[in-house]
């Protein structure tokens, strides 16, 4: 079983988008001399643009570098034009755009609804939350170069580690304390405690390396001495005790190379430390009590999460609960109560590029108190005088901008537009090819260790034993090393699309690797489902949709390309190229 080091954990949820972040390791490349800074395959020279250079203009309004690249990365990845320099221009005048639509909707100065103040007052306490965050969280975070030496220095040293899991922390502390007294052996508290030791009978982590550990636990495992075991750490799957079994030396990459990572994890770990620091000032302020029971089974309720191992999967739905189990009440505080229902609601607000999987306790817990507590962060900004900041009343004026430009649209787009019956027909029978179904394949892919072990999997498939009855087998015996899966033609980016779409049969077996850890994968085609043509019924409301899509855009364009003339508009697409189009956030 592989132990998963515990993340630092958002408490609030309203804003994940300012915290996450995903950083991938620094390898050395020999063919690039040391010290140089690559973005994509362009060495930085110095030949960038600051951020705060100048590369377009509305009015007196300026967008700088800075402002393009968080605009850009903060847009929906599938949406976005790509990186290149007419991708680039496309998108500067995107940002251009907007501010023509947010002048027109100005000066309309159409009345706001009852329902559009309704929305700007539910903005307003998120917002203040968001600025409360900002100036108590973020603005205190500080970050040393000895903070980066010490972490950087737990890089050069690789550990070997063995664990005990356990379900809570009563037990954890009892172990534990018998392990240090001698009273019981290793292998034998793994036997009698750990809840992973048919699968994992030695309680063996193996050799780790610092890279991917957030800073919290990482401090407590690099400065152990060999036979030390740790305090108690806690995971989704459980309560765990670490002990450290043997170091070695290891060659990192330099700290230059690091720095970056390193960084990230001592700001994530500043965030947790301080946002729990912030939470729990609230929680105390508001009373607020949780009822575990409830909260142990909203979680049962959660789904997993989409599987990671092979590709990123953004899973855009939210759970879906019966009416009667969204009643249940999570916690309490003052007069007031947080249900399940509420915290769904609030949680399919959040991007979902960013926010986390609601099926552990700590994650269900942070989002309560991210709905429960926000009135009380909004009642302390306040006290704070932070209705007066100046990102809290810029945010304010662009989210009724945003309103104003929504009835804009409306009024002088949507209402204008409509299909003839005859032009949907006409563009289903044009586009025919393109209304049908994806083709589908259902699949099984069990992981092998060794060549030999992939081979003798792969014989057995094709000899006529069922997928489905090994791993009901490997489960038995505690084992998880491959799964059925479904997949839709559409659904890019997993490796073995070609095989399964188009090269496999039903039936076949096809043994795939070695990957980077020697590993194989058994692959076997279970059923493929080509797809069918769609009728024109089944199609008609998509068609519509397209159609009223297109004579939307032609619409909006028409109303830029109208009132465009009247402003003072500056760009400069020779300036693109020079613009460093990296996330700010890795």
């Amino acid at each position: 079983m592989e132990f998963r080091f515990p993340s630092a954990i958002g408490l609030i949820a309203c804003v994940l988008l300012a915290v996450q972040a995903v950083v991938a390791t620094a390898q050395p490349d020999p063919s690039r001399p040391p010290g140089v800074t690559y973005i994509g395959t362009v060495p930085d020279t110095g030949q960038f643009l600051p951020d705060s250079a100048i590369v377009g203009r509305f009015e007196d309004i300026k967008i700088t570098v800075g402002e393009f690249v968080e605009a850009y990365f903060n847009s929906y990845a599938q949406f976005r034009p790509p990186p290149d320099s007419a991708g680039r221009v496309q998108f500067l005048e995107s940002m251009i755009r907007k501010e023509i639509l947010a002048h027109i909707a100005w000066e309309v100065d159409r009345p706001l609804t009852f329902e559009d103040r309704v929305l700007l007052a539910g903005d307003r306490e998120r917002l203040l939350s968001n600025v409360l965050f900002q100036r108590m969280v973020m603005d205190s975070i500080v970050i040393s170069e000895r903070d980066v030496q010490a972490v950087y220095a737990q890089h050069l040293r690789q550990i070997r580690l063995r664990h005990i899991l356990v379900s809570d922390l009563a037990t954890a502390a009892r172990v534990r304390s018998d392990l240090i007294a001698g009273r019981i052996s290793w292998p034998a508290a793994v036997k009698k405690y750990s809840r992973s030791h048919v699968a994992d009978p030695e309680g063996e982590l193996g050799w780790t390396l610092r890279t991917g550990k957030p800073a919290e636990v990482a401090d407590q495992l690099w400065s152990l001495r060999e036979g030390e075991i740790t305090q108690p750490v806690q995971d989704e799957d459980g309560i765990h005790l670490i002990q450290l079994i043997e170091s070695r030396p290891y060659e990192a990459p330099s700290l230059e190379a690091l720095r970056s990572q390193i960084e990230n994890d001592l700001r994530q770990a500043q965030i947790a430390r301080l946002s729990q620091r912030l939470q729990g000032r609230l929680a105390q302020q508001a009373g607020m009590t949780y009822d575990t029971l409830q909260i142990k089974a909203a979680v049962a309720l959660m789904p997993e999460p989409p599987d990671q191992s092979q590709t990123l999967v953004i899973d855009m739905t939210t759970p879906h609960v019966s009416d009667e189990d969204t009643a249940r009440v999570l916690a309490r505080y003052r007069d007031r109560t947080v249900t399940l229902g509420q915290i769904l609601a609030s949680y399919s607000q959040i991007n979902p590029l960013v926010r986390q999987p609601l099926n552990s306790f700590n994650a269900m817990v942070g989002q309560i108190q991210a709905v429960g507590l926000e009135s009380y962060r909004a009642d302390l900004a306040r006290t704070l005088r932070l209705e007066d900041d100046p990102q809290f009343l810029q945010q304010m004026r662009r989210r009724e901008e945003q309103l104003r430009v929504e009835h804009l649209y409306q009024d002088s787009v949507l209402s204008k537009v409509w299909v003839p019956s005859e032009d949907r027909r006409a563009h289903y029978e044009a586009r025919k090819h393109d209304f049908v179904t994806y083709a589908t394949v259902r699949f099984a892919a069990i992981y092998a260790p060794s060549r030999s072990g992939a081979d003798s999997l792969a014989e057995r498939l094709r000899s006529g034993e069922r997928a489905e009855d090994i791993l009901t087998a490997d489960e038995s015996r505690g084992v998880q090393r491959g799964s059925i899966q479904e997949r839709r033609q559409n659904q890019e980016g997993y490796p073995y699309h070609t095989l399964l779409f188009e090269v496999l049969r039903e039936g076949e077996v096809s043994v795939e690797g070695p990957d980077d850890q020697s590993g194989y994968a058994v692959i076997q085609l279970l059923a493929h489902d080509p797809g069918r043509q769609l009728s024109y019924e089944e199609s008609v409301n998509m068609i519509d949709e397209s159609l009223q899509n297109m004579a939307s855009e032609k619409l909006l364009k028409e109303l830029v390309a109208r009132h465009r003339p009247r402003f003072d508009i500056e760009m400069h697409p020779e300036r693109m190229m020079l613009v460093r189009l990296v996330d700010p956030l890795l």
